[in-house]
């Protein structure tokens, strides 16, 4: 009997972990992002994204980590589903957490419901957590009743984009991140890199959202062989990717490294200096690994 597709079931929040956030983990194997049982500070408040529709169902251009995960499971990932918040059970999670910062959006993208997602901040903030929120955008923009109330909790908030995407996506999150810095909080653009060849024109696009006016993470792209994408970047400097579990290399999944320097998400998080940008802000121009091309701003039209 085949195991039946089904959406996320709607729970109490939790703080949780990955093996990717911790080094903390019971009966490690060979792939996946899996969760782990130690607390850790990750937190979903929806679980489920609209995006894992897109490049063939592989859910963003690089390709999603929980579209794979979750389709083992027999997870039907592109329902987002809206979890509980028990405030109280919340905090006594909060108060057994050792960080000073709490992630929300790992399996689920946060825009689906900005409601829920302010209210969630809000207990975490009145906890002393800093709050960084990780987001597509899939669900669009919060209104700016909701966006004053982010702003007044100073929360963080990171959109990730890449030069592949369409360019009213680029567009509209620019903007909205421009108006989380209006509204008192910190937008970043987590600009997830590919290494193109000099002449293709997502390049030039690239080179442009790096050099935005605001601040940048850059998160190397990480692809598939059978990903579509990878016909579009410049081959012979990808390489494997090390595994998070075993610490070997990883044929399925291969990178170029970080295209600029300067701050960068290299996926090693239990060792990682920058926490999602709440230790550090620093961030300096830098040239491509392959020839530099000119780019302004205005490639990004």
């Amino acid at each position: 009997m085949r195991r039946p597709w089904q959406p996320y079931i709607s729970k109490k929040m939790r703080l949780f972990a990955t093996n990717k956030t911790t080094l903390e983990v019971t009966a490690p194997r060979s792939y996946g992002r899996r969760e782990a049982k130690a607390k850790g500070n990750l937190l979903d408040p929806v679980r489920g994204c609209p995006g894992a529709v897109t490049n063939g169902g592989r859910g963003c251009p690089w390709g999603c980590y929980a579209v794979e995960a979750t389709r083992r499971q027999h997870v039907m990932f592109n329902v987002p589903v809206d979890q509980v918040l028990d405030a109280d059970l919340l905090r006594k999670d909060l108060r057994k957490c050792h960080d000073t910062w709490v992630r929300i959006g790992v399996n689920g993208e946060p825009s689906c419901n900005w409601e829920l997602t302010t209210r969630v901040a809000e207990v975490c903030r009145s906890e002393g957590k800093d709050v960084v929120i990780i987001t597509r955008l899939w669900g669009g923009a919060p209104d700016p009743g909701l966006l004053s109330r982010l702003g007044t909790l100073g929360v963080m908030v990171h959109v990730t984009l890449c030069a592949l995407d369409r360019e009213p996506m680029r567009r509209r999150a620019l903007a909205f991140l421009q108006a989380v810095n209006d509204a008192g909080g910190r937008g970043v653009l987590r600009l997830v890199t590919f290494a193109f060849s000099p002449l293709h024109p997502a390049r030039e696009v690239q080179d442009a959202l790096w050099a935005w006016g605001g601040e940048v993470l850059e998160q190397p792209g990480r692809l598939q062989p059978a990903n579509p994408t990878y016909d579009e970047v410049y081959k012979p400097v990808y390489h494997p990717c090390m595994n998070h579990v075993t610490g070997e290399p990883n044929p399925r999944w291969r990178t170029a490294g970080t295209v600029y320097s300067g701050t960068a998400c290299a996926d090693e998080c239990p060792t990682c200096h920058h926490q999602c940008l709440t230790m550090t802000a620093a961030r300096e121009a830098s040239p491509y690994h392959l020839p530099q091309t000119s780019a302004t701003p205005q490639a990004l039209d």
